[in-house]
């Protein structure tokens, strides 16, 4: 076989190179014969994404003289900041960097470290690890800084979990304007069977502290009088005698025959007639009507409930 003429590469001109150009290939031609054309120039027009999803500058904030830098993309989430960015002046040149950060007044360092720990997390890895001092100061900068969508999910979050105590959720619901917890922490608060303790009553403050208790003192009444007027008193009182009770073990070696005086005095009988005898319906009745816990009604929480805030 007569062999044919030797293969050499070729390579085109090169063209000026563009990352968003199509790149030549080299091509294996027939020398010396062969014509090699020279790649046409793409004319296809590549929109440029980059400047939708690239990360904006940082924003610098000054708070008890430690500083904290926030992307410009997570202050936007923010209507107050976002608000702000969009205007033409927003105070001394230069403001938000490093060497002239805004400096906020009204919050703490410790509740901004909690709210930016929120703000980093990642829907994927599940809530971030705060404990309950931690996620009330972010729902306060959530709140304070108009944050909505975040404030959403911090109420959420705290509705799910559970974990505050009623006083605590008043405290937290009167600062950062959440209504729909100042009726359920009254009514835990009137419905537990234990007394309103020294601490609890001093952070409700005296106007309130009354008022639950003469709920409380007005629902006993209640109790054991619809237990007596249905007849439902008992005889015998079968209930063990109080630890610290002087009545000796003769008074309690069998059923004694006590009046219904002396049979209020148990606190276990007293509690299960008031459960029995006095429906929820009648406690957030007695919330509502009371001057000083000044409860919104149903309408006043649905618009200024989170999913309305």
């Amino acid at each position: 076989m007569q062999a044919g003429p030797p293969w050499t590469l070729h390579v085109p001109t090169l063209t000026p190179f563009h990352p968003l150009a199509p790149i030549s290939p080299i091509s294996a031609v027939q020398a010396p014969s062969a014509i090699v054309e020279e790649p046409t120039p793409s004319t296809t027009v590549v929109p440029d994404r980059y400047s939708e999803i690239h990360v904006k500058r940082l924003v610098f904030f000054k708070i008890e003289n430690q500083l904290f830098s926030i992307t410009e993309n997570a202050l936007r989430l923010s209507s107050q900041f976002r608000t702000m960015l969009d205007s033409a002046h927003i105070g001394e040149p230069g403001e938000g960097t490093e060497e002239h950060p805004i400096t906020l007044q009204g919050v703490t360092a410790s509740e901004m470290e909690s709210f930016l720990t929120i703000l980093s997390a990642r829907i994927w890895a599940g809530p971030p690890e705060l404990d309950e001092d931690g996620w009330a100061a972010a729902l306060h900068i959530a709140t304070m800084y108009s944050f909505r969508d975040i404030r959403n999910y911090i109420i959420k979050y705290i509705d799910d979990q559970k974990f505050y105590s009623p006083v605590r959720l008043i405290e937290m619901a009167n600062r950062s304007d959440v209504p729909k917890w100042i009726q359920p922490a009254y009514l835990a608060l009137c419905m537990k069977p234990e007394m309103i303790t020294v601490d609890e009553a001093i952070r409700l403050g005296p106007p309130v502290y009354t008022a639950l208790c003469r709920i409380r003192e007005e629902v006993l009444k209640k109790g054991l009088s619809g237990v007596m007027s249905r007849g439902r008193m008992h005889t015998f009182c079968h209930h063990p005698p109080p630890q610290n009770s002087e009545t000796t073990s003769n008074q309690w070696g069998g059923p004694s025959q006590w009046t219904a005086r002396q049979h209020a005095a148990c606190d276990q009988c007293v509690d299960e007639a008031v459960k029995t005898h006095v429906p929820e319906k009648e406690y957030i009745r007695l919330i509502r009507a009371a001057p000083e816990l000044d409860v919104p009604d149903e309408d006043e929480q649905q618009e200024n409930g989170d999913d309305e805030w």
